[in-house]
C-alpha cells in the first residue's frame, strides 16, 4: 500500500497526539486516574449532548465497556472524584440524572480550544 503522506507527516500527527494528550491529562491536574479511553468516552460525550442524562444513558456512552456494572464503577469514581453530578431527577422521582460539574465543562472548554488550536498548527505544519 502506498503511503499518501511522508514519514515526517505521520511524526507531527504523533507529536501532536502526544501533546494533546498531556492536555487532557492536565484537565485532572495531573491525576492519571481519569487519563484512560473510559473517562474520554463518558466526559466528551457528556460534554458534546451538553444536558443532563439519566444514568442508563451516561453508561452508555462508555462504548468499550461491555458491562453496565463496570461502566457504573467507573461513573461513580467520576462523580466521587468531582467530574460529574448527580441529582435528583424533576421529571421521575425514582431516576437521577448526572452532568458534568460547572468546573469540569470549564476545563474542558479549554482543552478543546487548545486541542483545536494544535490541530489547526499541526496542518499548517504538514502543508508545507
Amino acid at each position: 500500500m502506498k503511503h499518501t503522506h511522508t514519514a515526517e507527516q505521520h511524526r507531527e500527527y504523533i507529536q501532536m497526539s502526544r501533546k494533546t494528550a498531556a492536555d487532557w491529562l492536565n484537565v485532572f491536574a495531573g491525576n492519571n486516574e481519569f487519563y484512560s479511553t473510559y473517562y474520554w468516552e463518558l466526559l466528551t460525550e457528556m460534554w458534546f449532548h451538553d444536558k443532563p442524562a439519566m444514568v442508563s444513558d451516561a453508561l452508555r456512552h462508555m462504548k468499550s465497556i461491555k458491562s453496565p456494572f463496570t461502566a457504573r464503577k467507573y461513573l461513580q469514581k467520576a462523580i466521587e472524584g468531582g467530574l460529574v453530578a448527580e441529582r435528583k431527577n424533576p421529571s421521575d422521582e425514582r431516576s437521577v440524572l448526572v452532568e458534568l460539574t460547572p468546573d469540569l465543562r470549564k476545563k474542558l472548554d479549554a482543552f478543546f480550544d487548545k486541542a483545536i488550536d494544535r490541530l489547526l498548527e499541526t496542518a499548517q505544519s504538514l502543508k508545507k
